[in-house]
């Protein structure tokens, strides 16, 4: 496998970069985060490169990894990216120079990017240019960053991994195929039950690191898929959000009291059988996070004056953009995807 040996002078001037971007990176994590939870940090591989493939949940991902990549030693790496970040023209070209170093850029056909097929083959074309880049840098010794789903786009359940991943997992050899080792890290997001700061609603946060995996070389594509997203849903971590919310899309009637008081019983119960918000083993954080649970289910329309609004809670949005129009429902999709894979922990919950 390969191995960076002693750093090039333009390898520490790639990290310093990379610790640069990512240092402004954590600035605007403090505005959109409150708390971020890192589990599994003992799954961090020995040696490297490692493909590091990571559930993608949120466009405040790219604010929140740079955490997760300072505490797993801040390795030298490169990643495929969208094109373009911003409705403005002007940020997303500023963003593409600043991010140039440790990106390249991928185009998105499978969400309609190009106007005519010849222009969505040339965007294929440039995509696969970019793969190899990838695999050269890895054999340079360079981890590679991905998001296998490429997009957030997504009603909550894990379902969309897309085949970039399998393809940058396997090297071409003139003996065969030579695969690549693996990480899987899954993020989970609380979007309700987090404070309210800098006039916006600030997100719970959860990494979980798991085991790193040499692929079979036999394996194809759809294999590969299923099983980072078996890993993905294992990786999972569950929140006040998926706990609360379960019991209010069951019932009439709710009331905050009420809702502390199961959050803690189930809390409890899932502790040490799956990854959970360790802030809920706390009584003075849990009661907050029940708190602002509870106060943006009302502000949202899922709870009025103590009765649940199950049509709120069933509306089907006009566009793709569930975490906006019905991010209680996009929540309780992903703890669906938990309790089919785990019928133990649907015993508790249910």
């Amino acid at each position: 496998m390969p191995v960076l040996q002693r750093p090039p002078v333009r390898n520490l001037a790639l990290r310093a970069y990379a610790s640069l971007v990512f240092g402004v990176m954590s600035v605007w994590r403090s505005y959109v985060t409150e708390e971020m939870q890192l589990s599994g940090m003992e799954h961090v591989p020995d040696a490297g490169p490692v493909l590091w493939m990571f559930k993608h949940e949120s466009w405040h991902d790219v604010a929140n990894i740079p955490l997760l990549w300072q505490k797993a030693g801040a390795p030298l790496f490169k990643s495929p990216s969208r094109r373009k970040y911003f409705p403005s023209h002007v940020l997303s070209e500023a963003s593409r120079i600043a991010l140039s170093p440790i990106m390249y850029e991928m185009h998105r056909t499978w969400l309609g990017e190009g106007t005519s097929e010849e222009e969505r083959e040339a965007m294929r074309e440039e995509n696969r240019a970019a793969l190899s880049a990838l695999r050269e840098n890895y054999e340079r010794g360079f981890h590679i960053l991905m998001a296998p789903e490429g997009s957030t786009i997504s009603d909550g359940h894990i379902t969309n991994v897309r085949p970039g991943a399998w393809h940058l997992s396997r090297l071409q050899r003139d003996n065969g195929i030579e695969v690549v080792r693996c990480a899987p890290i899954g993020l989970t997001y609380d979007f309700l039950s987090g404070r309210r700061r800098f006039g916006r609603k600030q997100h719970l946060v959860f990494a979980n690191l798991g085991e790193s995996f040499i692929p079979d070389t036999e394996q194809d594509a759809d294999g590969f898929r299923e099983r980072l997203r078996q890993d993905f849903i294992s990786l999972s971590t569950m929140t006040c959000s998926m706990l609360a919310g379960d019991y209010l899309a069951r019932s009439e009637r709710v009331d905050e009291k009420e809702l502390e008081e199961l959050v803690a019983a189930r809390a409890t119960a899932l502790d040490g059988m799956m990854d959970i918000d360790r802030g809920l083993l706390d009584p003075g954080k849990r009661a907050r996070r029940v708190r602002h649970f509870y106060s943006a289910a009302e502000e949202l329309g899922y709870v009025n004056g103590g009765s649940v609004v199950h049509e709120r809670l069933a509306l089907i949005p006009e566009n793709p953009d569930w975490k906006h129009e019905n991010v209680l429902r996009y929540t309780l999709n992903r703890l669906e995807d938990i309790l089919a894979a785990r019928p133990d922990v649907a015993k508790v919950i249910r």
